[in-house]
């Protein structure tokens, strides 16, 4: 019985201030993600990916507005397959569209994990 409640003392102390970090670290991970994979024409749409705090949680957005619409959106539903610049500045290859989306689902997977791996740890 007390080393239940030794378990329960430490989950209890799983604060805010400890899934906060978890959060803003998988966040991270995510905004890198998307900048990786995002299409390079002009570097807009790349220096457009960030991501803030609010009040109900954390926002990530990848916003470059051209004078009609936000690109970003557009190009993540247009299935279009155009060239990003290579890390020689010069190279072309394909960029991944969707680029947005898939990073954003395959971060969440992870921050559950994250969040499991960490129970876990806390229980040991």
């Amino acid at each position: 019985m007390s080393k239940l409640q030794k378990k329960l003392m430490a989950l209890s102390e799983f604060d805010r201030k400890r899934s906060d970090r978890i959060i803003e670290s998988r966040v991270a991970n995510i905004v890198e993600d998307i900048v990786n994979d995002v299409p390079v024409a002009t570097g807009k749409l790349q220096d457009g990916v960030d991501s803030y705090k609010e009040v109900n949680g954390t926002v990530i957005e990848a916003i470059a507005i051209s004078e009609n619409e936000d690109y970003g959106a557009a190009l993540e539903k247009s299935g279009k397959k155009p060239l990003r610049v290579g890390p020689d500045g010069k190279s072309r290859k394909p960029a991944k569209i969707p680029f947005f989306y898939p990073n954003i689902q395959k971060g969440e997977k992870l921050l559950i994990e994250d969040f499991e791996n960490e129970i876990k740890r806390v229980l040991k």
